[in-house]
C-alpha cells in the first residue's frame, strides 16, 4: 500500500500545473516539523538530529504539503543510512535559499549515484525506488535544484532562488 500511495503521489505531482497553492512560509518550520515527527524513529535507532538553521526566518513561497513530503523522503533515507546523526541545514543569502539533509552513514556508491533520482531505481537497502524521484519532482515544481555529495556520508542540498 505504501508503494501504491507513492505511485499515486508522484503521478499527481507530475500533473500539477502552476495552479498549485503556494504560500510564503518559513522553510525552517516545515523541515523541523518533519524531523520532530520522525524523532521517535530516530531515537529508536539511536540517532539524533542536529540543526544548523539561520536565526532569522527563511521565507519562501511554496506548497507546504508537497515540501513536507519531499523533506520526509530525504529524512527517511537519512534515517535508513545514518550511523549516529542527521544534520539539517536551512539558510538564505546571496539571492538563494539552501536546505540540506546530511547523514554520517556509508554514503552512496559511485555506481548508484548517476541513477538515484530515477523512478524505480533502488540503491543498496532502498525500499521502492520512488522517494528521491518524488523529492526531485517537488523541488523542480518549486523552481529549485537538488544535488548530492556522497564523499563523507550523504548530503542532499536543495537550492531555491529567492523570487
Amino acid at each position: 500500500s505504501e508503494l501504491v500511495e507513492d505511485l499515486l503521489y508522484i503521478s499527481r505531482v507530475d500533473s500539477i500545473t502552476s495552479q498549485v497553492e503556494m504560500r510564503e512560509s518559513d522553510l525552517r518550520d516545515t523541515l523541523s516539523l518533519c524531523a520532530e515527527n520522525l524523532r521517535p524513529l530516530a531515537e529508536k535507532k539511536g540517532l539524533r538530529f542536529e540543526y544548523q538553521f539561520a536565526e532569522t526566518p527563511v521565507l519562501f513561497s511554496y506548497n507546504e504539503k508537497h515540501m513536507y513530503r519531499a523533506f520526509a523522503n530525504l529524512l527517511a533515507n537519512a534515517l535508513r543510512y545514518a550511523e549516529s546523526a542527521i544534520t539539517l541545514c536551512c539558510h538564505s543569502g546571496d539571492g538563494q535559499i539552501e536546505v540540506s539533509v546530511a547523514d554520517d552513514g556509508p554514503g552512496i556508491s559511485a555506481e548508484d549515484l548517476p541513477r538515484i533520482f530515477e523512478r524505480f531505481y533502488k540503491g543498496r537497502d532502498g525500499k521502492h525506488g520512488i522517494g528521491l524521484s518524488i523529492v526531485k519532482s517537488v523541488v523542480e515544481l518549486h523552481g529549485g535544484e537538488i544535488m548530492v555529495d556522497y564523499r563523507e556520508g550523504t548530503r542532499f542540498t536543495i537550492l531555491f532562488s529567492k523570487r
